[in-house]
């Protein structure tokens, strides 16, 4: 397992902020956010745990909220279910139209996803 010297570099990646319509099924990226290595690990805690980090990304969410471990915890498991059922779907892609404007590269997001859909004869 590769090691993660957290506290000798500050290794800074780039978030991307999206708004889900469970029922709609669209996954829209609203935003893009900077954030540290063990911000990214709190964010991305199955990862994390699958990559031997869970205690950082803990450590981490209780640090940034003000919360004790068990809360921590709590808010975890929530969210690993909240991320499985809606890993059993099949989502559309939007990009918020004031990030197109400024990214327009972002337009292939929305077209990939377009193509995939008609390639494989899903509705999207």
């Amino acid at each position: 397992m590769p090691e993660l010297k957290f506290d000798t570099v500050v290794i800074l990646v780039i978030f991307e902020l999206w708004d889900y319509d469970d029922e709609r099924g669209t996954a829209t990226l609203v935003g893009l956010r900077i954030q540290c290595r063990k911000c990214d690990c709190a964010v991305h805690m199955g990862r994390a745990e699958k990559q031997g980090f869970l205690d950082v990304a803990i450590a981490q969410l209780c640090k940034v909220n003000g919360i004790v471990e068990p809360e921590a915890m709590k808010l975890y498991r929530r969210a690993r279910g909240v991320w499985s059922q809606r890993n059993k779907k099949q989502w559309r892609i939007v990009v918020e139209k004031s990030l197109l404007e400024r990214y327009p590269e972002l337009a292939a997001l929305e077209q990939t996803v377009s193509d995939d859909c008609e390639s494989s004869g899903s509705i999207c």
